[in-house]
């Protein structure tokens, strides 16, 4: 079955006053409202350790990720957008077997199939022309990481402005390993914790991690009873004279969280953020402004960049190979292109780059060394002659699509 309404891609929570009967598309859940997952008898499946994650010792709850402010943020432009007609998947039939959940993996295959799926949909009607540009949600291997590759997330964003580079990482974790009620027990009325190194907290540590060492200002953690969106930053006074490197070695150290949980359960109304709306919204932000910075707009003051010329954009100071945000006067006009003919070029400048061993400063976490120019040239035109070698290859054997991206 397939449905031809605004409503039925993002629900009416969104876009008020439409056919009620088409609310059943999953990116509002109402089809799977009130079917909560198990908790008891489900397996933990630990947490990954690493004395390099930042300590989270300072945290806020992030009140305006709401739906009010979610209307506000895309204004006319998401109602005009919805007014289209569009020809959409059914995704209210899942196989029964994948809501036996019994471990973080097989709560995983779940979010592969529904959450994703749905995600994916609902970006490719609605993120050209919010944003002018495509973007998706991926697996953690689909998307490169900046600094330090052993540190993949479950999973990652992509948008065509940024090209394979991960812009938006979540982990998938069981509820008994991470939930919302351990966490908010334990924090402070003034925003502290009473033991930053306890192990309830490694989950988040881990999202800072790979927030702070991709430049990724937004991530979330998933689980089988919520979704926790997350905004870092830090509360530290800006230093203009400060590079980027230098500004997430401050956040490493001092960062500030602001959280939001979702649940997957909710009342069947209309005015609150479910798992799939949060989701989608989550990768338009990190695709329209997700980088690090010293502080944020309120959300619903945010500016949407239309065009990818001018969002911020990394560029690499081939002296120190610290990532910064490109000037705007040196930004170039980019053709509003699909994945398929920007993934070409965008992997050719990404394989460029070598990844040495990470330094590691003072306990902080690792940042990329340097290299000489001499052996840099000399990696780049080896991987100019492999990429030529796999657009051969690929001429011969054209297999891909937007929705089945490839690392390759």
């Amino acid at each position: 079955m397939s449905c031809r309404s605004p409503c039925g891609l993002l629900g009416s929570a969104v876009l008020p006053n439409t056919n009620p009967n088409l609310e059943v598309h999953p990116i509002y859940d109402k089809t799977y409202q009130g079917k909560p997952f198990p908790s008891d008898g489900l397996k933990s499946g630990g947490s990954t350790r690493n004395d390099k994650y930042p300590k989270t010792e300072t945290w806020s709850v992030w009140e305006e990720f709401n739906l009010e402010n979610v209307r506000k943020l895309f204004d006319e432009r998401l109602s005009a957008t919805l007014q289209r007609d569009f020809d959409l998947q059914d995704f209210s039939q899942i196989h029964p077997y994948f809501y036996r959940i019994s471990d973080e993996d097989s709560f995983q295959s779940f979010v592969i199939k529904y959450n994703q799926s749905v995600v994916l949909e609902a970006l490719d009607k609605t993120a050209h022309e919010l944003l002018r540009q495509e973007v998706v949600m991926v697996r953690g291997g689909q998307a490169k990481v900046l600094f330090y590759p052993k540190w993949n997330p479950d999973w990652g964003g992509r948008s065509h402005s940024r090209g394979t580079t991960n812009i938006l990482p979540g982990e998938t974790k069981s509820s008994r390993v991470f939930n919302s009620r351990t966490l908010m027990d334990n924090i402070q009325e003034e925003g502290g914790v009473e033991e930053p190194e306890t192990d309830y907290l490694w989950p988040v540590r881990q999202l800072l991690a790979y927030c702070v060492d991709g430049h990724m200002r937004y991530g979330y953690i998933i689980t089988n009873e919520e979704l926790m969106v997350v905004r870092v930053g830090t509360r530290k006074p800006r230093d203009v004279n400060a590079s980027q490197k230098e500004l997430r070695k401050i956040i490493a150290r001092n960062p500030f969280v602001e959280w939001q949980f979702i649940p997957w359960k909710h009342d069947n109304k209309n005015d609150v953020l479910t798992v799939n709306l949060a989701l989608w919204v989550l990768h338009l932000l990190a695709a329209n402004n997700g980088l690090l910075d010293w502080e944020y707009a309120s959300l619903k003051e945010e500016r949407l960049l239309n065009e990818p010329s001018l969002q911020p954009q990394l560029h690499y100071d081939e002296t120190s190979r610290t990532p910064a945000l490109q000037p705007e006067s040196q930004q170039s006009v980019q053709p509003t292109t699909s994945f398929e003919e920007s993934q070409s070029h965008a992997d050719s400048q990404q394989n460029s780059r070598t990844y040495s061993s990470p330094e590691y400063d003072s306990g902080d976490i690792p940042l990329i060394s340097q290299q000489p120019a001499s052996q840099r040239s000399s990696e780049s035109n080896t991987s100019q002659k492999s990429h030529q070698g796999r657009k051969r290859s690929a001429q011969h054997n054209p297999i891909g699509s937007r929705k089945n991206l490839r690392r390759k």
